[in-house]
């Protein structure tokens, strides 16, 4: 997989030892990390969260273009639809993707460098 992930967020500052997320949401990303990689191909290169969408986690993969999440999804299940629209309605547009918002469970919005869909 990736050989160096990072996390941003816009938080002022985060003081050690404390934690930043919780311990189990941390395993949800984890898994998730796996499932991406296994179902899709795609290696997670940055996570990105926002105080101003906190229920919002985005991911930038390393062909570059972004995911949005809800973090309270069943990241499984959103990787499966994510896995289905890349294969039937992306193929080879890939490397044009801007970003892929998968919020709205079976819809899926996105955007291709050029153009909106």
């Amino acid at each position: 997989g990736a050989l160096i992930m990072t996390v941003e967020t816009d938080e002022q500052e985060v003081h050690i030892p404390s934690q930043a997320f919780d311990p189990a949401f941390v395993q949800k990303l984890d898994s998730f990390v796996l499932l991406l990689g296994e179902k899709t191909g795609e290696d997670v290169e940055t996570f990105l969260f926002s105080k101003e969408f906190p229920g919002e986690v985005r991911v930038r993969t390393r062909h570059g273009f972004l995911l949005y999440l809800d973090r309270d999804d069943d990241f499984g299940k959103v990787i499966s639809i994510l896995r289905v629209f890349l294969e039937k309605e992306i193929g080879d547009k890939r490397g044009r993707l801007e970003y892929i918002d998968l919020r709205f469970g079976n819809k899926v919005f996105y955007k291709l460098q050029g153009g909106a869909k």
